[in-house]
């Protein structure tokens, strides 16, 4: 990215995640195990978790359930670029 493109919150978000699960040993994840700045709202971090699941990359197991996974779709994903890589 250039210095010219803004980064939005939910950027920070979608970021997080990723991070998250590609440099962790977890299988998920809760939403205060995400190193977010203080300038992004609980509100926007609510919606963007709803977006993500509702796009297929991550999933719950019940709407109570307060740890977020990985999708199939984002494991597919992880693991062609895996593969790639070797």
């Amino acid at each position: 990215m250039t210095e010219s493109t803004p980064i939005t919150s939910r950027d920070t978000v979608w970021d997080a995640v990723l991070f998250h699960l590609a440099y962790t040993d977890s299988t998920g994840f809760k939403r205060s195990d995400l190193d977010l700045p203080d300038n992004v709202s609980t509100n926007t971090e609510k919606r963007t978790l709803q977006s993500m699941r509702a796009l297929g990359w991550l999933k719950k197991e019940s709407e109570q359930a307060h740890t977020w996974q990985p999708s199939d779709r984002l494991l597919f994903l992880a693991a062609g670029l895996r593969a790639q890589g070797e």
